[in-house]
């Protein structure tokens, strides 16, 4: 994902990550009274790839580690242990 070979597929990705980003964003504005500049919506949705190409590689990693094939939700809880508030609500989600 966004490092592959095909330029047009990872540029039609991130355009749809700041799409979804910035939708998002919206979303809060009514809740929260905040209005996200189109820069921070950028940022925003950077940040977020970034952590996806986390993911993408560490989920694997550790599901292989647990001798399983296919990544789960332990995985999940796992690349989120440095995070202890992240964490503790995803624990809420998986319990």
């Amino acid at each position: 994902m966004f490092d592959g070979e095909d330029g047009d597929q990872d540029d039609a990705l991130r355009s749809a990550l700041r799409h979804a980003v910035g939708t998002i964003c919206d979303a809060g504005k009514g809740r929260h009274g905040l209005e996200a500049d189109p820069e921070f919506v950028s940022t925003l949705a950077y940040v977020v790839e970034k952590y996806a190409k986390r993911l993408a590689t560490d989920l694997p990693a550790f599901a292989k580690h647990g001798k399983r094939s296919v990544a789960g939700a332990e995985d999940v809880l796992l690349v989120a242990r440095d995070n202890p508030d992240l964490l503790r609500r995803l624990t809420e989600v998986v319990d």
